[in-house]
This record gives structure tokens, sequence and C-alpha cells, in this order.
């Protein structure tokens, strides 16, 4: 059985949209799995210790970094 590699996706949201879906794209074409805050359930409390699980359960962590223009 093929291993299916879980990759964890970081970057702020609203201005690295564009970005996330191009990473999120490449990992679906390499039949990874990607996790990353918009897949995660609403929780009230407790968010960041399963933040911290998930990614620990990940075999991979990609960091996407960029500058706001203001």
């Amino acid at each position: 059985m093929e291993k299916r590699y879980q990759v964890f996706i970081s970057s702020t949201y609203t201005d690295l949209i564009e970005e996330r879906q191009a990473v999120l794209r490449a990992l679906m074409q390499m039949k990874c799995m990607p996790a990353g805050m918009e897949f995660f359930p609403a929780q009230d409390t407790g968010q960041i210790e399963f933040i911290k699980k998930v990614i620990a359960d990940c075999d991979y962590y990609i960091l996407i970094m960029g500058g706001q223009v203001r």
C-alpha cells in the first residue's frame, strides 16, 4: 500500500488565499492529504491543543510567507 503523506499548510489567511489554493492543488495532485485551519471544526475551547495535535500528526509542514502592502 502506498503511503499518503499528510501536509499541514500554514500562513496568514485572507492575504494568501490564492497561494494556499495553489499549494492545496499541488498537494492533491501528489496524492497528499492536506491539513490546515480551513479544515478544522469550530470549537469553543481547546483549539490550540487541537492544532498542536494535527501538526504533530502531519508528515510535513509548509509555511507560506508573504509581505502585505498597506
